[in-house]
Order: C-alpha cells, then structure tokens, then sequence
C-alpha cells in the first residue's frame, strides 16, 4: 500500500514520468493506477499541443494586423516567425507576381535562416520545381527524402542536406497568393 500512495502522490503533485511497477497482470489497483497516469499523461499533452497552437495563432494574428503596409517587411515577419516558432533551420516566403503583363511567377520576398535574415532573388513559373509544382497542384508537399541537388543548409561546421522539406501553397478562396518553402534537419 506504501508504493501505491507514493505513487499517486506523486501524480497528484504532476510528476507523470514517476516509475511504478504493478505486482502482476491480476494487481487491479496498481494496474488502475498506471492506466491513470497514462490518461493524465495523454491530457497533457494535448493541452500542450492546444496551447502551442493557440500561441502561434495569436502571434501570427498580430503579424497579420499590423504588417500590412509593406509586402516585403510582412513577408520577411511571416517567415522569420515562422521558422523560429516551428524551431527549424530555414524558410522561404514567394509570392505571386503578375504586374508586369507577363506570366506570373513567384517571387522570393523572404527568406530567414540560422537566426539570420537572408538576401537573396528566385522566381519559380508556376509548375517549374517544387515551388511552381505546389502552387499549380495547390497541394502541399512533403519530403523526407531529399533530393541529393536540392539545397543545402550551411553552418559554421559544414554544409547538408536537410533532412524534411515541406512546400505549402498560400490559398485563400480558392485563390493562391503564394508558397510556403520550411526545411529542417
């Protein structure tokens, strides 16, 4: 009885990682009360999962309300946000460009790696890689299997591949603005 007081004891003060063995498979009581700590351990993790959600909706919201004037300092707040929040190593906003009579194509208005604000150029006509491939299927794209001649990331210790990639189309009303690019080791 001892060990099933501590026990709970200590799951009543939160500790959800505390050790408990029952006596067997026929130990009701100690197996009730690892099924408790299971249960408790699942709600907490959602909670911490809605939470996170809800901070990032917040925080992106704020973004959205007061980074309208200027379509390159949004863009760069979205994506500097963005990778920070997600804790990957680097992103990429493009958005749809069709002022000059042309094609539209996407063009980079953000990028932000390693803690740093990057200054770079690319454009992608729609279908052209895997940026124009996700803004002409307006699907999003997933990879865990990167291509050998896709980018690299670049550190003080090297360069590498990264190891996921994921290309996420900006739609809204059925419309598409623009294209997400995160990677991540």
């Amino acid at each position: 009885m001892q060990s099933y007081s501590e026990f709970a004891d200590e799951i009543g003060k939160g500790n959800l990682e505390k050790e408990f063995d029952p006596l067997g498979d026929n130990d009701t009581i100690g197996n009730s009360l690892l099924k408790m700590r299971t249960n408790l351990q699942r709600i907490a993790e959602e909670d911490k999962q809605r939470n996170w959600i809800t901070e990032g909706l917040a925080k992106f919201a704020d973004i959205l309300r007061n980074n309208t004037d200027n379509a390159e300092v949004f863009s760069y707040n979205v994506i500097h946000n963005l990778v920070r929040y997600l804790n990957i190593n680097q992103g990429a906003i493009f958005l749809i460009n069709d002022g000059n009579g042309g094609d539209p194509f996407l063009e980079l208005k953000g990028a932000y790696a390693y803690e740093r604000k990057k200054y770079m150029d690319a454009k992608f006509f729609q279908g052209e890689g895997l940026i124009g491939q996700a803004w002409q299927e307006g699907e999003y794209i997933y990879l865990t299997d990167v291509p050998e001649k896709y980018i690299n990331i670049s550190s003080g210790l090297g360069h590498a591949r990264p190891r996921a990639v994921m290309i996420v189309p900006l739609v809204m009303n059925e419309e598409t603005y623009g294209v997400i690019e995160l990677a991540s080791f």
